[in-house]
């Protein structure tokens, strides 16, 4: 194979290689499987480890072949990591996370039809939690419509005489 031909095919490979880690890891938090930060974290390690690999494997084909290792092969591959590493922060971070567990909570999906079981009790528990927070809401809004009358007296402790004494 001629060393032009071989040279557009390493750079394919490297844009392979530095295309796919980003297209997975926004697609990962796009479905709020990982956190924006543990994504850009791993993304940026992942493309740090696969151009250094990518390139020994080439500088190690390019010895047993006698051909020269090109140094601009190794700065397109920085700039090329640096440009798809900043597509990645803003497209991780720029992304909003879709939550499945939600969209099933608040669908009128029964319970019993949310398969697999632990999905099933993810949702549960949504559910229980809205339930709860929108009693606790009700019973504010009352409590600040209306006081509580507790049956004391104005300025009665509601202690016993021995009690007050013990107070005092």
């Amino acid at each position: 194979m001629s060393p032009l031909k071989r040279n557009q095919l390493d750079w394919l490979l490297l844009l392979c290689v530095d295309a796919t880690v980003p297209v997975i890891l926004v697609w990962k938090t796009h479905s709020g499987e990982v956190q924006p930060v543990i994504a850009l974290v791993s993304g940026l390690l992942c493309l740090l480890v696969g151009n250094v690999v990518v390139l020994i494997a080439i500088r190690n084909r390019n010895g047993r072949t006698g051909q020269p290792n090109s140094k601009w092969l190794v700065l397109g591959a920085s700039g090329v990591g640096v440009i798809v590493a900043l597509v990645m922060g803003v497209a991780v971070f720029g992304i909003p996370q879709h939550n499945n567990y939600l969209d099933l909570a608040l669908s009128d999906i029964p319970l019993s039809e949310i398969q697999p079981e632990q999905k099933r009790l993810v949702v549960e528990l949504i559910r229980h939690r809205a339930a709860n927070s929108r009693e606790y809401d009700r019973l504010v809004s009352e409590a600040k419509t209306k006081p509580r009358e507790c049956g004391w007296k104005h300025g009665d402790s509601g202690y016993s005489a021995g009690e007050q004494n013990l107070v005092q």
